[in-house]
């Protein structure tokens, strides 16, 4: 196993053990698995994971001892993944390299409980187990701890390492679909969906990660799409005028119906048929030697997309 990686879990298992020996004398043991604490719980042993945890009921100590152990299988994971990664040269050189890599590490940790195997942590896979009841000296509070042995082999270590490398490549993958989405958006309101899906593909990164900017530059992008949409009048008939929405040279189309006002057309009335906005009026009271005009308006994002369409009689 990884140097760095063996010296990260050792500290934490032997931290454990120590903090849960060092309370030992602030209560009275009242019950327990065993008569005697085995010699696990207070050791590190190659391909498995010690994890203790304390509870107000034996259920609840067993529910977080699961916990310690998928936290230490992600810091593990977190630890190997800094090692070889070359973000970490980038957080380097963007501040202090210890915090930098504890920010990486703990942003890796977190991204890393997603993992579908954390999803598999169950206490019936432990090889071994030990709890006790224990009244403390102090206010009479009886809690439990509970600690388990728990195989993780070095192969294990590296399927989730590679599964890690696997969801952290997908993200670039999607990185690129919204690069390329920015050329092929359909309709005003994919542009909205694709703005709120960067809002929340944002949480993926941690803010020193390049990334975090590159999904911050394309929803600018994407809101910026907004200002590029005009309306073009395509068809003018009497009592009715087809217009579309374009957007970089293509027709794009929208749900909305659009906001109408004319200066002498009434009965104003709009329908949608595939990119094509209809808009139909009764011209009785429009006369020839007058500019007779109908206003569409339509909401795109926090902007407005105007035309004035000239009434032919």
């Amino acid at each position: 196993m990884n140097t760095m990686i063996k010296a990260a879990l050792t500290v934490l298992m032997l931290t454990l053990s120590f903090s849960a020996f060092a309370q030992k004398a602030q209560y009275k043991k009242t019950d327990a698995s065993e008569k005697k604490i085995p010699e696990w719980v207070r050791s590190a042993e190659r391909g498995y994971l010690i994890a203790t945890a304390e509870g107000e009921d034996i259920e609840e100590a067993k529910k977080a001892v699961m916990e310690n152990i998928k936290q230490q299988i992600a810091q593990s994971i977190a630890t190997r993944i800094i090692s070889e990664s070359v973000l970490h040269a980038t957080y380097s050189e963007n501040g202090d390299r210890t915090s930098g890599s504890q920010d990486m590490e703990t942003h890796i940790m977190s991204r890393t409980a997603r993992l579908p195997f954390l999803g598999e942590i169950s206490l019936s896979k432990a090889t071994d187990y030990y709890w006790e009841e224990r009244r403390w000296r102090t206010d009479g509070k009886v809690d439990y701890m509970y600690a388990v042995k728990y195989p993780f082999s070095e192969h294990e270590m590296e399927i989730l390492a590679a599964q890690y490398r696997d969801y952290d490549a997908s993200l670039n993958t999607r990185l690129e679909e919204f690069e390329s989405g920015l050329h092929t958006v359909q309709s005003v309101e994919a542009i909205g969906d694709n703005i709120n899906r960067l809002r929340v593909f944002l949480d993926e990164f941690d803010t020193m990660d390049p990334r975090y900017n590159q999904v911050q530059v394309l929803t600018g992008r994407y809101r910026d799409l907004y200002g590029q949409i005009t309306l073009e009048c395509v068809q003018e008939s009497k009592g009715a005028v087809a217009v579309t929405l374009h957007l970089g040279g293509r027709e794009i189309s929208t749900s909305q119906r659009p906001v109408l006002k004319s200066n002498c057309a009434t009965q104003l009335s709009s329908a949608i048929e595939g990119n094509v906005l209809l808009i139909k009026y009764n011209d009785e009271y429009c006369y020839d030697q007058d500019d007779n005009y109908i206003d569409i308006r339509l909401r795109a994002g926090n902007k407005y997309i105007s035309q004035r369409v000239f009434i032919k009689l």
